[in-house]
């Protein structure tokens, strides 16, 4: 299932479940954790667009968490989401993108959360402009316009990606890494095949491949 994706630490769970369903019916993806070592494992299997994290959590705090996601060069943003007093300073200093108390209410909550998604993009807009007569929904992950059924799964995601990096060139194992995160085995041409395929559907001149350094995205809305 496509669309933008949540991974969300936390222990409370009647808590939990009053965000997660409210976030859910507003249209985000939303995977939960109970604990700081369960956070983990789930993002070496999956790649999310956005951590929201309490910091009172078992096993590993909300703290450690940051310093170990920012310590390994995990650029994914991340929301701290915290009952506790005075905590928003810490975190900054630990690397958040975000801090919020639980005392908000889940709309403020979904909106700042749309807002940190939306600040990935360049230009930062729910909808990019891709072609003349097609469009690119951030939230979604979905094409709307003249070919808005024309591309799967993990072709939209490697352009999801490649329109998140947008002012650079991505390497292929990059892109192997964030399309197929949970599994190991090299996949060939499989990122080549997903470049074509996007090619054919929207234009050759949508992505630019550099034989050294991989490829980057090309759309009007750059310009």
């Amino acid at each position: 299932m496509a669309g933008a994706k949540i991974l969300f630490l936390e222990d409370d769970i009647l808590y939990r479940e009053s965000v997660s369903e409210f976030l859910t019916q507003s249209g985000l993806l939303v995977d939960c954790s109970f604990n700081g070592e369960e956070f983990l494992d789930k993002i070496f299997e999956n790649s999310y667009d956005l951590y929201l994290i309490d910091i009172n959590v078992p096993k590993i705090d909300g703290l450690e968490l940051l310093k170990l996601l920012r310590q390994y060069r995990n650029k994914t943003i991340t929301m701290i989401l915290t009952s506790m007093p005075n905590s928003a300073l810490n975190s900054f200093k630990c690397g958040c993108d975000d801090h919020i108390s639980k005392s908000c209410d889940c709309y403020e909550i979904l909106l700042r959360i749309r807002a940190l998604i939306r600040r990935q993009y360049n230009p930062p807009k729910d909808e990019i402009a891709l072609t003349a007569k097609d469009t690119f929904n951030i939230f979604s992950k979905r094409l709307r316009g003249a070919h808005e059924k024309s591309l799967g799964e993990h072709s939209l995601l490697l352009l999801d990606y490649l329109l998140k990096n947008s002012n650079r060139f991505v390497s292929t194992e990059e892109l192997e890494a964030k399309i197929y995160r949970s599994e190991n085995s090299y996949k060939g041409g499989a990122v080549r095949y997903h470049v074509w395929h996007i090619r054919k559907t929207l234009g050759d001149d949508i992505i630019i491949s550099c034989r050294t350094r991989g490829y980057k995205i090309n759309h009007p809305a750059q310009g």
